[in-house]
């Protein structure tokens, strides 16, 4: 299970770039 817990992590990290680069992307 700990290895599951960077996992998430990494994956919400990379989910966060998306969400700040799209919303990005629709403001422009």
């Amino acid at each position: 299970m700990n290895e599951f817990k960077p996992t998430a992590v990494k994956a919400d990290k990379s989910e966060r770039i998306l969400t700040i680069t799209w919303d990005d992307r629709h403001v422009s």
